[in-house]
C-alpha cells in the first residue's frame, strides 16, 4: 500500500508601494504567506513577467518576506510572489498589478568658468561644468545617464559626462581652433554661456539647463 503526504495549503497576497510608482523609482513589494496548520517558513521569490526581481526572499516569524526594486518598466505591470514551499508547507502564489509612469526630469547648470591657454595659442579650457538631474516629482537624483555639454552660440561641443549617484554630471572641456578662433570662442561663451542637455533612454522625459561661464585663468 502506497500512502501519500499532501502538504497543507498555503496562501500568498502581495502588495506595492507607492502605486502608481515613477520609472527608476524604488517600489518595494510585500508578500504575506499564510498557512492553515504550520507556521510557513523559507522563501519567496519575485517575479515581473519572465523578470526575477528578488530572488529566495526570506519570510520573517510572522511570514512575510519584502523586496524593494527599481526594476520595473514602464506601463501596468503584473508582479508575482511566489511562495517556495517548506516541508510542512505547499507553495503558493499571489499577484498585484503596479502602475509604473514616465518619470518627468529636471536638470540644473551651475557656473562654469572659461579661460585661454597661453595667450590663446594653446587653446580653450572651460572648467566647472556641471549639471544635476532629478526626477521633478520626488527630487531623488538619477544616477547612471549621459549629459551632454554645448556652448549656447554655434552648438559648440563641450563635453559629456555620466551623473553621479547624487546625479551630478561634471567635467573640464578644452579645445584649439587656432589663435582667432580661440578667441571668437571664448567671447561666445562668456556672452551666451552653455546648455546641459540630457536625451532620454525609455522610461524618463528629457530635460536641459543653461548656466552662464566666467571669464577665468587657466
Amino acid at each position: 500500500m502506497t500512502i501519500s503526504y499532501v502538504l497543507p495549503a498555503t496562501s500568498t497576497s502581495v502588495t506595492s508601494a507607492p502605486n502608481p510608482s515613477g520609472f527608476g523609482q524604488p517600489v518595494t513589494l510585500t508578500a504575506t504567506v499564510t498557512a492553515t496548520v504550520n507556521n510557513p517558513t523559507g522563501t519567496v521569490t519575485f517575479t515581473n513577467g519572465t523578470t526575477t526581481l528578488c530572488a529566495n526572499a526570506a519570510l520573517n516569524n510572522s511570514g512575510v518576506a519584502t523586496c524593494t526594486t527599481t526594476a520595473l518598466p514602464v506601463g501596468n505591470d503584473t508582479v508575482t510572489a511566489t511562495y517556495n514551499g517548506d516541508m510542512n508547507n505547499a507553495p503558493s502564489h499571489g499577484t498585484t498589478g503596479q502602475t509604473v509612469n514616465t518619470s518627468i526630469t529636471a536638470l540644473t547648470a551651475a557656473p562654469a568658468t572659461a579661460g585661454l591657454i597661453r595667450a590663446g595659442v594653446g587653446g580653450v579650457q572651460v572648467s566647472g561644468l556641471s549639471a544635476t538631474l532629478t526626477d521633478k516629482a520626488t527630487g531623488a537624483p538619477i544616477p547612471g545617464q549621459t549629459i551632454v555639454f554645448t556652448g549656447r552660440a554655434g552648438n559648440l561641443p563641450l563635453c559629456t559626462a555620466v551623473t553621479n549617484a547624487n546625479g551630478i554630471a561634471s567635467c573640464t572641456a578644452t579645445f584649439n581652433r587656432g589663435y582667432a578662433g580661440n578667441i571668437l570662442a571664448i567671447d561666445y561663451l562668456v556672452i551666451f554661456g552653455y546648455t546641459a542637455t540630457f536625451t532620454p533612454p525609455a522610461g524618463y522625459t528629457g530635460s536641459a539647463a543653461n548656466a552662464r561661464i566666467a571669464l577665468g585663468t587657466v
